[in-house]
């Protein structure tokens, strides 16, 4: 059961998401590398 969420709503959640995300690295080392495989995972889904 999807619920459609507003713009607004659905970019709050993102950020709200995100900023969990980056407290969950106290490491600025760790979070970089984590960065660099998902930027790479993107792009492998861009090029498929």
């Amino acid at each position: 059961m999807t619920k459609q969420l507003s713009p607004y709503q659905d970019k709050l959640h993102k950020n709200i998401l995100r900023d969990r995300f980056l407290s969950s690295f106290k490491q600025p080392g760790r979070f970089r590398a984590e960065l660099e495989k998902v930027k790479l995972i993107l792009k492998r889904k861009g090029h498929e």
